[in-house]
């Protein structure tokens, strides 16, 4: 348990935030029946995407993930899964005995952790990475699952669905009060009137950039996390070197000021430095 605060924190902090706000929303309108609705949906979303079935339809749904289908495949992969899932195993005994590994049909150099049980893989990583390297990234994806950071993802993604939900009936609300105040603007005249509408339209845009900063430090941190259990279990040289190629493969590409503030990832060149000194 303390590992697991330890390693999600800022995510935690997210969630306990949000059921806080949830919870104070709708007891101080007096709406209990609301409130247990919400909380019931959720749960059973919640409930359905940790289960195999829900892990299966977001594998397929979104990432489009499959299962190893060419002998080849099969061949080349399945003895470097096993042996880094067997260190894993050594690492944390309680990790689940049915991880699978799975490919993503993408020439990008991704891998990826779900729920329990799924790691995926892309085929462009299997095509440019070497063995050793395939193995770091597959240990790290390991750490993620080790660290329940893809069962706190869970949680964090159907929150953010029932806000979304909120934020569609607020601007519908939203709509109506300026249209309403439109009507008013020979009485209270355009410039206060816009200035209202500016301070609806502004109500939640600075919480939502906040929680989605704090969000992105959330993961980026555990990234780290991910990166030294992948060190722990013996594979940081190979990742090191897998982020190697990543980070030299990416300089060609320029992002903003804004796009880096909210990276899930921490910066490469930091990882590659800490598994160095690892």
């Amino acid at each position: 348990m303390k590992q697991f605060i330890k390693t999600n924190f800022l995510l935690i902090v997210i969630l306990a935030n949000y059921f806080y706000i949830l919870f104070a929303m709708f007891i101080s309108a007096n709406n209990i029946g609301g409130l247990i609705l919400i909380l019931t949906v959720q749960a059973l979303l919640t409930i359905f995407l940790l289960s195999s079935a829900g892990e299966n339809f977001i594998r397929q749904a979104i990432y489009n993930g499959r299962e190893l289908l060419f002998e080849s495949e099969r061949n080349y992969l399945n003895p470097l899964f096993r042996e880094v899932y067997k260190e894993a195993l050594k690492h944390n005994p309680n990790l689940s005995r049915d991880i699978e590994l799975y490919i993503i049909d993408s020439l990008e150099i991704q891998a990826y952790a779900l729920g329990k049980n799924t790691i995926m893989i892309t085929q462009g990583a299997v095509n440019i990475l070497k063995e050793e390297d395939l193995k770091g990234i597959l240990a790290h994806e390991f750490g993620h699952i080790s660290n329940h950071f893809t069962k706190v993802l869970i949680f964090l993604q159907t929150s953010i669905w029932v806000a979304t939900a909120a934020m569609w009936l607020y601007k519908v609300i939203a709509r109506v009060i300026k249209y309403i105040l439109k009507t008013k603007e020979n009485d209270y005249g355009s410039g206060t009137i816009k200035f209202i509408s500016f301070i609806i339209d502004s109500v939640f845009v600075i919480p939502i950039a906040t929680v989605q900063f704090i969000i992105a430090v959330g993961r980026r941190t555990n990234e780290l996390y991910a990166d030294d259990f992948a060190a722990e279990i013996g594979y940081g040289e190979g990742l090191r070197n897998a982020l190697i190629l990543i980070h030299n493969l990416d300089l060609a590409k320029s992002r903003s000021f804004l796009e880096r503030l909210m990276d899930t990832h921490p910066p490469t060149p930091e990882r590659i430095s800490r598994l160095e000194t690892a």
